[in-house]
């Protein structure tokens, strides 16, 4: 993770071979890519019948193809991005719930480290640090074709059971 100026989680990643910075958006159905990012590495914009939209109503309904996308060790080839459809977006891009939802997703904050783990492990053994407690917090999520990764986790307040979501791209 790259720190920021700004509450959200960065990292740095590779686009065709290009250094990239990327915003860490477990809100976000889909990945995207910036403008800006898209003039730098000189994408070719296509046309699709998607729609994407920010928070502010922008709206796109372009991707670009990618080569590669390099995040440490993982590489995807032959990847397609929506085009983010916001202009001010403060990285290059935005990895949302189309990837990491084929990934067990760690956020280490104190070490600032993001782990993207293989979900075929054994049962009960995803904790690989020494620990001395710990807890279980049951959450649901929708994969993309459902058009929902958000994040719902149950929490009460006031006694009252309500759902929140786990948001890393929202101030």
């Amino acid at each position: 993770m790259v720190p920021t100026d700004e509450p959200r989680i960065m990292m740095p990643a590779n686009v065709n071979g290009t250094q990239v910075q990327l915003l860490i958006d477990t809100g976000s159905g889909l990945s995207s890519i910036s403008q800006k990012a898209v003039d730098v590495l000189k994408l070719k914009p296509q046309a699709t019948d998607w729609q994407s939209y920010d928070l502010y109503g922008n709206m796109s309904q372009q991707f670009v193809s990618l080569d590669t996308l390099q995040v440490g060790p993982l590489k995807a080839k032959n990847l397609h991005l929506m085009i983010w459809p916001n202009p001010g977006l403060s990285s290059d891009g935005l990895i949302g719930g189309d990837i990491l939802s084929h990934y067990d997703v760690e956020l280490n904050f104190v070490a600032r480290k993001l782990n993207l783990f293989s979900p075929d492990h054994c049962e009960g053994k995803v904790i690989y640090w020494p620990a001395t407690a710990g807890a279980i917090v049951p959450f649901s999520m929708r994969r993309p074709s459902a058009g929902d990764t958000d994040i719902h986790v149950p929490i009460t307040v006031d006694g009252k059971d309500l759902q929140a979501i786990i948001d890393t791209g929202r101030q």
